[in-house]
């Protein structure tokens, strides 16, 4: 019984949300700093003390991911933070539409989901309940290997490197 109960011997297993949590908060860390950068000589953002523009830039990274809301108006932000924006609330949404497609089976050819015939595990196939963290796993993986991404990345980089002239409504033709 001693030995059930020694720490060193058993460490006290990691509870499944605590991973979750963390990425979460690699998130907020670098919507914050992109906050602050990309946002340096916004008049908006210049008119708030430093002390609030932290406080402010953390509400953003939080808030518009969440709950849609904002402190300053999305539109005056540069367009490289708003285009970060629109990455979180893709990611944020991700494990939710991944669960749904995960119990509408049989809307995954619809959705572009193709197993390849020697793929399929038996939580696919509706044999396993044990297996459904591995299936949503391995969605994620093959979610990732889309041109989606280099896409999102690519117009990111976009935006940051020419936010001048998208944020100039004067030079549209």
């Amino acid at each position: 019984m001693v030995a059930l109960l020694d720490p060193d011997r058993n460490p006290p297993p990691i509870p499944p949300h605590i991973p979750n949590f963390n990425n979460i908060q690699v998130l907020n860390a670098a919507d914050v700093v992109l906050f602050l950068v990309l946002d340096l000589q916004t008049p908006v953002v210049e008119s708030i003390p430093v002390r609030y523009r932290i406080l402010n830039a953390f509400f953003q990274a939080v808030s518009t991911r969440t709950a849609g809301t904002a402190s300053v108006p999305i539109g005056s932000l540069h367009p490289g933070i708003q285009c970060s924006y629109l990455i979180m609330m893709y990611i944020s949404v991700l494990p939710l539409a991944i669960s749904i497609r995960r119990t509408n089976v049989y809307e995954e050819h619809s959705l572009g989901i193709y197993i390849p015939p020697g793929e399929a595990t038996e939580a696919q196939e509706g044999g396993g309940k044990g297996d459904e963290g591995t299936y949503i796993k391995a969605h994620i993986r093959r979610q990732l290997e889309f041109d989606l991404w280099y896409v999102f990345l690519g117009l990111f980089l976009i935006c940051i490197a020419e936010g001048r002239r998208i944020a100039d409504a004067s030079d549209y033709v």
